[in-house]
């Protein structure tokens, strides 16, 4: 079957599954010849040889390594929720006290809320006194009559 017709049937470009293809030969090569049998070296690979576990590629595909590991967010939510003043540290005063000057403020918010701590605006409300209590309370009655 081509390529290309593998890939229409996949939704997987030609040329990935090209790709694909020429690994799996590549490493099944590789697990014949350090299994040491070294009479099936000249024969074509079998589909089953293709597929075994042993012709996968071990390694994992390398990627930038997170900032935040699982510790570190668990590390943040024990500092977080260590205290009554420790909640109420704006997220640039957390994100220093907590000790990860190292990540970004994004980061910082991004790994807390991963594990359900959010930011919020605390609404600021004016204490009146009595009297004003009463004109405000006295001019909302005018109103809705």
């Amino acid at each position: 079957m081509p390529f290309k017709q593998i890939g229409e049937i996949t939704g997987v470009a030609g040329s990935t599954a090209n790709d694909i293809w020429r690994h799996a030969i590549k490493n099944a090569r590789q697990a014949r010849v350090t299994s040491d049998e070294l009479e099936h070296n000249n024969q074509p690979l079998s589909l089953q040889e293709l597929i075994a576990s042993s012709a996968l590629d071990p390694n994992p595909r390398p990627g930038r390594p997170r900032l935040l590991s699982e510790e570190d967010k668990d590390r943040l939510v024990e500092f977080v929720k260590k205290d009554f003043d420790s909640r109420r540290l704006t997220l640039h005063n957390l994100h220093r006290e907590a000790g990860f000057s190292h990540i970004s403020d994004s980061t910082f918010y991004r790994g807390l809320s991963e594990r359900g701590i959010y930011a919020y605006h605390e609404e600021f409300k004016i204490i009146l006194k009595e009297e004003n209590k009463i004109k405000k309370t006295g001019r909302l009655r005018s109103q809705k009559q």
